[in-house]
C-alpha cells in the first residue's frame, strides 16, 4: 500500500468510509477469535484507496449490560500517525479485543454483541503554558482530546471523556491520575498536547 502524507481533518471521512472502517474493525476481531492471530491489512481485498492515507485512531469496544447499558470492554489506540489508517484500525481493533490489560481477551461468544467505536485523531498541537491555571484556560470542553507527558509517563483522554468529566480541572486531575501522578501533581516540565477526533460507531446513520 502506498503511504501518503498525514493530512486528515475532522470532516474528511465520509459516512461510507466510516462504515468501511467499522466493518474492517469487526473483521479484525472476528479473525482474531477464529485464528488467535492478528489479521494482516494486506489480506483485505476491497477497500477505498483513501484509507491508505497515514492516520492514527483509537478503537473502543463496549459490551451490553443490564437494562440496555453498555460497559467498556477494551480501548486501544495511538496518538502518533505512522502507518496507513486502514492498518491502524486493524491493529487497534485486535489490541482492544485481546490485549487491553484491564480486561480478559474477548471470547467468540461475545463478538456478535460488541459495540465498536472508532476515533480518528487529528495531528497533536503542543500547548504553551507556565502553570496549571494557564493550561486549564486553554482547554475546550467536549472538543479537545488531551495528552500529557512527564518523566517517561504519558496518558490521554479522548474528547468523549468530557461527557463524564465536564469541568476542565476535574478532567486534568483524572488524566494525571491515569498517568500515574497524584491529582495535585505539577511540574514545569509537564508537556501537554491537544487534538481533535472524528468519532463514529456502529448503528449510527450520520
Amino acid at each position: 500500500m502506498a503511504l501518503l502524507r498525514y493530512t486528515r481533518t475532522n470532516d474528511e471521512l465520509s459516512y461510507e468510509l466510516q462504515q468501511q472502517l467499522l466493518k474492517i474493525a469487526r473483521q479484525s476481531i472476528e479473525y482474531g477469535c477464529e485464528h488467535g492471530a492478528r489479521l494482516q491489512a494486506d489480506h483485505l481485498l476491497y477497500y477505498p484507496a483513501s484509507l491508505t492515507n497515514i492516520g492514527c485512531c483509537f478503537v473502543t469496544l463496549t459490551a451490553p449490560q443490564a437494562k440496555g447499558a453498555y460497559e467498556l470492554r477494551g480501548c486501544i489506540g495511538s496518538l502518533t500517525a505512522s502507518q496507513p489508517l486502514l492498518k491502524d484500525v486493524v491493529e487497534h481493533a485486535y489490541a482492544a479485543a485481546f490485549q487491553d490489560s484491564r480486561f480478559p481477551p474477548v471470547t467468540t461468544s461475545e463478538v456478535a454483541h460488541l459495540h465498536i467505536e472508532i476515533s480518528v485523531l487529528s495531528p497533536q498541537q503542543p500547548l504553551q503554558f507556565r502553570n496549571e491555571a494557564e493550561l486549564l484556560k486553554q482547554l475546550q470542553p467536549h472538543k479537545d482530546g488531551l495528552a500529557i507527558e512527564y518523566d517517561g509517563r504519558r496518558a490521554t483522554f479522548l474528547p468523549s471523556v468530557w461527557a463524564q468529566l465536564s469541568e476542565p480541572a476535574k478532567f486534568l486531575s483524572k488524566l494525571k491520575q491515569k498517568a500515574g501522578f497524584a491529582d495535585d501533581f505539577w511540574s514545569s516540565e509537564l508537556r501537554a498536547y491537544r487534538y481533535s477526533c472524528q468519532s463514529f460507531e456502529e448503528g449510527k446513520t450520520t
